[in-house]
């Protein structure tokens, strides 16, 4: 199941009318990686990433997720979280972030202890922010 209630609907605003964010998909598997790019609205230096891996029967258990962002020259460590590695149907995790940089990429690496198997999977992030 893809992300339907989006960080948006509980940041909205964060603090300012430009509030941005995007999604994007990537092929489920034991290492995953996120690319955000074009904020709606432009730059972001403040937000919360959010990742949902779902829709499998074996596999899976979240090992861990690095958050980075990038202004095109500047690269930096937003965040990270570690998992129990215990299998799961599903990882549904979320990290907030603060920079000074104006961040126009952000790569978030998911690593689970084992490739999903069986189910329909999918798997899904999302960034939403601002610039403040």
């Amino acid at each position: 199941m893809a992300i339907t209630k989006s960080v948006a609907s509980i940041l909205q605003g964060m603090g300012s009318a430009g509030a941005r964010g995007a999604r994007t998909t990537a092929t489920p598997g034991a290492s995953m990686t996120f690319t955000l790019t074009n904020f709606i609205g432009g730059p972001i230096n403040c937000g919360t990433v959010r990742v949902k891996v779902a829709g499998y029967t074996g596999g899976g258990g979240l090992t861990s997720m690095a958050v980075r962002g990038s202004d095109g020259t500047v690269t930096v460590d937003l965040g990270q979280i570690a998992g129990s590695g215990v299998a799961a149907s599903q990882v549904d995790v979320m990290e907030d972030f603060c920079t000074d940089y104006n961040l126009t990429t952000i790569t978030v690496v998911v690593t689970l202890a084992g490739a999903p198997t069986g189910g329909t999977q999918t798997a899904d992030a999302e960034v939403w922010g601002a610039s403040m």
